[in-house]
């Protein structure tokens, strides 16, 4: 099953994985990264069609977005905030599912609002410039493509070890898997990082998958942690299997959590 998943993100992805291997000891071998163009679910366009407005004037918000991702992204909040004096009223912006990036497709939704200064206003200068943030939030996910072949051998037949390191990022978040190998059949210990890269957040707990599930390689391993602002969030846990004899499993993991960005909108306010 897993095989098939691997397959299938494959043929359906611009690759996001990239891998770094340690050679010998601790001497580091330089590594190459790949990530999908982008920066996840893009902001590509925000701008009003009148941006310096009188009270009792409105004008329009348009909003697109483009998803660079290669699975479906659902948005869980899409909102103008701190407001100021505006005045924001949802006029079109729907649905909230945007489909996969395909190769050279990527996959747009457009917004509209009205924004309007109430006639209440009343300005003690000449011209008041007002800034708010359009809030995006949305489930978000990254998934290594190229997995790490991890080896097991009877102790006695290992002589020597090399760390090995897989990285992947899809332009919102970077994971990392480090290891010693070969591994003994009694198993070895496996590095894991998660870091927000990118121009927004991780809003959320990241929530964690680890492959193969049948056989089971991974054990006592979290399924949700709390990201570290500013910093990686770092965790080892065990990879052994159930055998005697030689054997190699492909193993990697999956991280899933919410991402927002809030981008900036000027708007000018003047005396009538």
């Amino acid at each position: 099953m897993e095989t098939t998943r691997i397959a299938i993100l494959i043929a359906l992805t611009v690759a996001v994985s990239g891998c770094a291997d340690l050679n010998g000891g601790n001497t580091t071998e330089p590594g190459t990264e790949t990530q999908a163009p982008g920066k996840g679910l893009e902001v590509t366009e925000l701008r009003v069609s009148d941006n310096t407005l009188r009270p009792g004037q409105q004008a329009t918000i348009l909003v697109t977005l483009k998803n660079y991702h290669t699975e479906d992204v659902t948005i869980t909040d899409k909102t103008f905030i701190n407001t100021g004096l505006l005045e924001v009223t949802d006029r079109s912006c729907s649905p909230d599912t945007i489909k996969p990036a395909q190769q050279d497709i990527k996959p747009e939704m457009e917004c509209t609002w009205n924004v309007r200064v109430p006639d209440s206003v009343q300005l003690d200068v000449e011209q008041k410039p007002q800034s708010m943030n359009f809030y995006l939030q949305y489930n978000s996910s990254l998934t290594i493509v190229d997995p790490l072949k991890l080896t097991f051998k009877p102790f006695q037949q290992i002589n020597s070890t090399r760390k090995v390191t897989k990285t992947f990022s899809n332009g919102e978040a970077r994971g990392t898997m480090a290891v010693e190998a070969p591994s003994t059949l009694n198993g070895r210990q496996v590095d894991f990082s998660v870091e927000s890269i990118g121009d927004g957040r991780v809003t959320s707990p990241y929530r964690f998958e680890y492959f193969p599930k049948s056989p089971q390689v991974f054990e006592d391993c979290p399924s949700e942690d709390e990201p570290v602002v500013g910093e990686k969030l770092e965790f080892s846990c065990l990879a052994d299997v159930d055998r005697d004899e030689t054997t190699t499993r492909n193993i990697y993991f999956s991280t899933y959590y919410k991402y927002a960005k809030d981008p900036k909108l000027n708007i000018n306010i003047v005396n009538n």
